[in-house]
């Protein structure tokens, strides 16, 4: 599990959160199975928008061609 939330402005959040760009470099250098991504869409932190993590995420998986990340939705509900 990766979070991905309330990373902009980059340069001041960078070393506390972790963009969804920077999860997917995270999950190849671990070599892990399955990324998790989590801490977004719950409090509006930052610069981008409250949503913006995971649909940019989705946007990266599908242009690199990245199957191998679980997002859970809220209360529980698995979405792939």
């Amino acid at each position: 599990m990766i979070g991905i939330g309330a990373y902009k402005p980059e340069w001041f959040m960078h070393p506390s959160h972790t963009s969804p760009a920077d999860a997917l470099v995270v999950l190849q250098q671990l070599q892990a199975k399955q990324l998790i991504p989590m801490h977004y869409g719950t409090f509006d932190l930052s610069d981008e928008p409250i949503f913006y993590p995971k649909q940019e995420m989705l946007r990266l998986q599908e242009e690199n061609n990245i199957s191998n990340v679980l997002h859970l939705g809220i209360g529980g509900k698995h979405y792939f």
